[in-house]
């Protein structure tokens, strides 16, 4: 069985750097050329028999909440969902002093 991680994030955030670096052994200088994702990238890690799965890289552009998206459908087979967040970028909701 197949486990798959789920990699979201906001618009230029990292996510296919981190990706590139973790599992490619790209050097992270090299990630400042990445072209943007611009759609569903899937991505098999088969390093070994005991270590399979797959990353599905999301670009940052997909609204979540569109009624369109089907999200039951997506993440059914989710194993993890990893957000990743940018911390120079100010973004007001995920403030905390945004909810006081």
């Amino acid at each position: 069985m197949m486990i798959f991680f789920f990699v979201c994030d906001l618009f230029r955030s990292g996510k296919s750097s981190i990706q590139k670096v973790v599992f490619h052994k790209m050097s992270p200088n090299e990630t400042l050329f990445l072209e943007s994702t611009n759609k569903i990238i899937k991505d098999d890690i088969s390093n070994s028999s005991f270590v399979q799965f797959q990353i599905w890289d999301f670009p940052g552009q997909i609204d979540f909440f569109d009624a369109t998206f089907d999200s039951d459908m997506i993440f059914g087979g989710c194993g993890a969902l990893v957000f990743v967040i940018d911390a120079q970028v100010d973004i007001p909701w995920l403030s905390a002093n945004s909810y006081y």
